[in-house]
């Protein structure tokens, strides 16, 4: 996980093939991204913390190639399922 623009550059010297960049807003992804890409044109930049299904656009835009959004499991609300079997 990337906390701070100088270690997006370790990914690139240790053959990283993706970078996860969490809890940082959309400039500062698109900044790190920019920078990680500078090193490793190939790297995959993956975002993950405060992202909701309202901003995701925002973090694509940004440059991430795969987004987490947490709020699809840990906001979710329940279903009553019932499965029975018969013979």
């Amino acid at each position: 996980m990337v906390t701070a623009l100088v270690m997006s550059v370790s990914p690139s010297s240790a053959s990283a093939t993706r970078v996860l960049i969490d809890n940082q807003a959309p400039g500062t992804l698109r900044d790190w991204a920019e920078r990680a890409r500078s090193l490793r044109p190939r790297i995959e930049i993956e975002a993950s913390g405060g992202i909701t299904l309202e901003n995701v656009r925002a973090y694509a835009d940004a440059g991430a190639d795969y987004v987490s959004i947490g709020a699809l499991t840990h906001s979710v609300r329940a279903a009553d399922l019932a499965l029975e079997i018969q013979d």
